[in-house]
């Protein structure tokens, strides 16, 4: 219980917020650059240089392809530079990529761009960010990776600003104030972000270290042994991935996953297809994003509280249901309709798919446990998104590629029902 105010310690916020805040606003940014604005910029170099969508799509690909080898290293390095360290870096790495992207003029500079952008949004991103909060969350971890996550979503608002200055201004201008805004506020949000809460006379969840009190000011603090044997709890890497929880999750995660990824490449081209315009697309993703922040939060919620499991199955098979909604979308409306369906499903899950790990495997590398779940996922980033470009160029259309996603979704959800939570065997 907190103490009232005395001569060195007053009521406070728990720190832990704060870094979910700060750790939100990265994900904003660099989702609504680097992600959720892709459908808008490959439009704009298609129309410029006329490139077809399979070489678009083939960009993704690659940095997917880095990503399969990067998302373990960016683990690694989150458990052993820590989070704030690896952020760091990867700001200035994806900083650079976007003032590259803005001079691109054949597809070989577009493709090194994307892929610098790409590994810096990776290493300044996801990883390195629920590993943070891993550290500073055990009791309320599911809504507190909300945050982040609803950063991510939140920042698909910004997709109809980003869209009108592609149009407006053209892709280039927007590509360089994109690497200029994430230079600007890379500083602030570092130096906010700290990477566990018990070098600082705090516990997981806001407890402190003697009596429950949070010190006046944030200052490192000797850490007890009770404390540092917290942190070097759960499973190590090489531990998890003999479990089956680790290949059933990772698998489920990597279904839904390729299903949000393809979307935000080819969304944005199929409603102009439909005959919708540039901003009208981004209204559609901004919907989309808005809903899934909603749900993020309220995923977040349901996840503390249910079986996490259930929570991720329940609205993983709402993300197939919206993929199948998709093939009837042919106006504005219907796209509408189309966000709030996706995004209830991509915001229910997204919080409890990521914080079940931290539940099953603790924290002692859980950094490095995520990064190689990514690993599966990743592979499906490569080849999905692709075949999707791919058979649209032959076929003239998404139909197959989207039902293809959509029991994607249903086959993940069905194993999300059969993880079972694994037991640490440890010879001492």
């Amino acid at each position: 219980m907190r103490r009232k105010s005395n001569s060195r310690f007053i009521p406070t916020i728990f720190y832990g917020w704060w870094v979910v805040i700060a750790t939100s606003l990265a994900m904003a940014f660099i989702a609504a650059s680097m992600w959720q604005a892709a459908g808008a910029f490959f439009v704009a170099l298609q129309r410029e240089f006329g490139w077809n969508r399979t070489l678009l799509s083939g960009a993704f690909a690659m940095t997917r392809a880095e990503g399969a080898v990067m998302g373990p290293v960016e683990g690694i390095l989150s458990d052993k530079l820590g989070g704030r360290r690896t952020m760091l870096i990867g700001f200035v790495i994806c900083v650079s990529g976007f003032l590259l992207l803005s001079t691109v003029q054949n597809p070989v500079s577009f493709y090194v761009a994307y892929v610098i952008m790409s590994t810096g949004a990776g290493l300044a991103g996801y990883i390195p960010i629920v590993t943070i909060i891993n550290f500073w969350f055990n009791r309320l971890r599911t809504i507190a990776i909300s945050g982040p996550l609803l950063g991510s979503s939140l920042g698909g608002t910004l997709v109809p600003l980003l869209a009108w200055g592609i149009d407006t201004h053209g892709w280039r201008w927007v590509a360089a104030g994109c690497g200029l805004f994430l230079a600007f506020i890379a500083g602030p949000i570092v130096m906010v972000v700290r990477d566990r809460p018990e070098p600082y006379g705090l516990n997981p969840d806001g407890d402190s270290l003697d009596a429950g009190e949070i010190p006046e000011t944030l200052t490192k603090v000797n850490t007890s042994t009770s404390n540092r044997e917290a942190l070097t709890s759960g499973f190590t890497a090489r531990e998890a991935i003999m479990t089956r929880a680790f290949w059933l999750i990772s698998v489920a995660h990597a279904g839904t996953a390729v299903l949000y990824t393809t979307i935000a490449i080819h969304l944005v081209p199929h409603l102009t297809d439909q005959g919708m315009s540039l901003p009208k697309a981004g209204v559609v993703v901004l919907v989309l994003a808005a809903t899934t922040g909603a749900f993020q939060l309220i995923g977040g919620w349901l996840g503390d509280r249910l079986d996490k499991r259930y929570v991720v199955a329940i609205f993983m098979m709402v993300q197939a249901v919206g993929m199948l909604f998709l093939l009837r979308v042919d106006s504005f409306l219907s796209g509408i309709v189309f966000g709030f369906i996706s995004g209830i499903g991509q915001g229910g899950r997204a919080p409890a798919m990521t914080s079940i790990r931290g539940e099953y495997f603790g924290r002692r590398s859980f950094g490095a446990i995520m990064g190689l779940s990514m690993i599966p996922m990743n592979i499906g980033m490569i080849v999905v998104p692709l075949l999707t470009g791919i058979i649209y160029d032959r076929l003239g259309s998404y139909d197959l590629p989207f039902i293809f996603l959509a029991v994607l979704a249903l086959a993940g959800g069905g194993l999300m029902l059969i993880v079972r939570r694994p037991m640490l065997r440890r010879v001492v």
